[in-house]
C-alpha cells in the first residue's frame, strides 16, 4: 500500500530543491534522470560517499540531507570543543 504523504515524482515536479547550509554552501536535490529518481549534491564540495545514491523521491532525500547536516553539526561542535 502506497504512502499518501509521499511526495509523488511527476512531470510538474521541481528538478531541483535546494537546502541552504552553512558558509554559503547549499544540498541540492536534483532530479536527474527521466525515471524521477532524485540525487543529492553539495553546490560546493562533495559530500560522503554515503549520501550519493539515488533516491525514489524529494521527501527521502530530504530525510538524508537533513541527516547528513545534523552530522556535519555535531562533527563541527565536536572539532570546535576540542580546538578550545
Amino acid at each position: 500500500m502506497e504512502d499518501d504523504n509521499m511526495e509523488k515524482t511527476t512531470k510538474d515536479s521541481p528538478v531541483v530543491v535546494e537546502i541552504p547550509i552553512d558558509n554559503d554552501n547549499k544540498i541540492l536535490l536534483q532530479r536527474k534522470d527521466p525515471f524521477g529518481f532524485v540525487y543529492m549534491a553539495l553546490e560546493k564540495g562533495n559530500l560522503p560517499e554515503r549520501y550519493k545514491g539515488a533516491y525514489t523521491n524529494f521527501e527521502y532525500a530530504k530525510d538524508d540531507a537533513l541527516r547528513y547536516i545534523d552530522q556535519r553539526t555535531r562533527e563541527l561542535n565536536k572539532a570546535k570543543a576540542k580546538a578550545a
